[in-house]
């Protein structure tokens, strides 16, 4: 099956008979804004959603923003996978959130949600990893 990048590297190193630091190194530095590093682009993402829409859920506003994007032939982070249909440690993290989130922090799981959406409806077609929608719609 599809092994994550960064372990691959690990164990491709690790057969050519690399040290262990060596084969943990390699590992290391496939983690990359694709692999690894998404967490933190779709952060600045929805942050910069955040000052876009003016700081309150504005779903013509997030349109924008996102057909801005395409336009610009972004990139969009933390949408879309090449395996998985949905991931359930996605559902228990927001969870986790939900419970613990004020209205004012929920306003990036809201923003998050919205740009999938608009996203699924600019390109007509389902993303194959969903994780907002899969949370939104099992709460």
């Amino acid at each position: 099956g599809a092994t994550p990048p960064s372990a691959l590297a690990t164990l491709n190193a690790t057969s050519t008979g690399a040290p262990l630091n060596g084969a943990l190194a390699s590992g290391l530095l496939a983690i990359n804004n694709f692999h690894g590093g998404a967490i933190q682009n779709a952060m600045n993402l929805f942050e910069e959603a955040f000052e876009y829409i003016g700081k309150e859920l504005n779903i013509k506003k997030i349109e924008e923003f996102v057909l801005f994007k395409f336009e610009n032939n972004f990139r969009f982070p933390g949408f879309g996978h090449r395996v998985h249909k949905t991931d359930p440690r996605s559902i228990a993290l927001f969870n986790i959130c939900k419970e613990n989130f004020s209205e004012e922090k929920m306003i990036y799981l809201n923003i998050a949600k919205e740009i999938e959406n608009q996203i699924i409806s600019i390109k007509r077609k389902k993303l194959l990893f969903q994780c907002f929608n899969s949370f939104f719609s099992s709460n």
